[in-house]
């Protein structure tokens, strides 16, 4: 006490502060405010761990042991979360008006960062952001996301030219390797004439899906193919692909009479310097 009336006196302190007092009013609305704002900051704290343990546990790679040690975790702050949510409620009644009380259930139900919105009661300054305000962080998102899907809309008409265009030039590059390997009688283009086979069924079922991009009533990209800059003439064979020649020589029978050690042999040599020959065709 002695101290303190020594502090009166050195601070020129006429009249003390009695309970009622507009200096002890403003003085215990400092105190709830500051205590309210230490309960929030647990609040969040805890929250904001609970759902990273949770999103820990969900993930696909977290194994057997992890997962039974983030459960016991979830347990025990579980009910420290509870404690946290009573004295934050008890807090926020002893306010002029109240303080909206906040559910325990609701609390848990939390999943994300985004959804947590406590943070609006914990700082005052924080009130006067506009992000604090739902509508608004909303029509944010909202707004990023259409922006988003525009520019994909473009890229995805860039990709379906330059993949149609892929597409038509290695089925190209596969024939014209093929009719030259059996040209020249080799083994090699038995290899090589599944591997074609393949590329048109796979080309067929994408054309499908690319003719519905291209149906629909948003696209404004280019209908036809591009043109490789490594292509001297990459239009000129358009319908030598699509002729019946073309089509008969996948379905010819090649039988040159060797014995099945000679194939083997011949494919041996053939297969060490296959990645040079498919450089050299294109392929």
């Amino acid at each position: 006490m002695k101290n303190a009336y020594e502090l009166e006196i050195k601070l020129d302190i006429s009249s003390q502060w009695t309970k009622g007092s507009q200096e002890w009013l403003k003085a215990d609305e400092l105190r709830r405010d500051r205590k309210l704002q230490i309960t929030v900051d647990k609040l969040e704290h805890l929250c904001i761990e609970r759902i990273f343990e949770l999103e820990k546990y969900n993930h696909g790679n977290t194994g057997y042991n992890l997962r039974e040690l983030i459960s016991k975790s979830l347990a025990t702050r579980s009910n420290a979360l509870k404690a946290a949510v009573e004295e934050y409620n008890k807090i926020a009644c002893s306010f002029t008006p109240p303080r909206e009380e906040l559910s325990t259930h609701k609390v848990m139900e939390l999943s994300k960062v985004a959804d947590f919105q406590l943070l609006r009661e914990s700082r005052e300054e924080v009130l006067t952001q506009k992000w604090t305000v739902p509508a608004i962080r909303e029509a944010t998102i909202h707004a990023l996301r259409v922006e988003q899907a525009q520019e994909e809309i473009m890229r995805v008409q860039v990709e379906v030219r330059c993949l149609e265009t892929w597409m038509r030039d290695k089925v190209y590059h596969l024939t014209e390797a093929l009719g030259r390997l059996k040209a020249q009688n080799s083994l090699l283009a038995h290899m090589l004439r599944p591997q074609l086979e393949s590329q048109i069924q796979i080309n067929s079922t994408v054309e499908k899906y690319i003719q519905h991009i291209k149906n629909h009533s948003e696209f404004r990209g280019e209908p036809s193919c591009g043109v490789r800059r490594s292509d001297a003439d990459p239009l000129g064979f358009t319908s030598f692909l699509e002729s019946d020649q073309t089509r008969m020589d996948l379905d010819e029978q090649q039988d040159n009479g060797q014995s099945d050690d000679d194939v083997k042999n011949e494919m041996e040599r053939l297969l060490e310097g296959y990645d040079q020959i498919a450089l050299a065709s294109n392929i």
